[in-house]
């Protein structure tokens, strides 16, 4: 007898919701995402670190 070969897999129905923490130096205003092949890529830049400045002492 042949054995038949097959995957299943268990996909959930309806709304999503799912919360993950960034960190503080994390640009929100430059977030782009991607959903490809059901798979969601979501990408942000990092906050530009602030210059020092430079005080001249005579």
């Amino acid at each position: 007898m042949a054995r038949l070969k097959y995957r299943q897999q268990r996909l959930p129905r309806g709304k999503y919701h799912r919360v993950i923490d960034l960190p503080s130096d994390t640009d929100i205003e430059t977030a782009k995402s991607k959903y490809t092949n059901g798979i969601l890529e979501i990408t942000f830049n990092k906050k530009a670190k602030p210059k020092g400045r430079e005080i001249k002492i005579d």
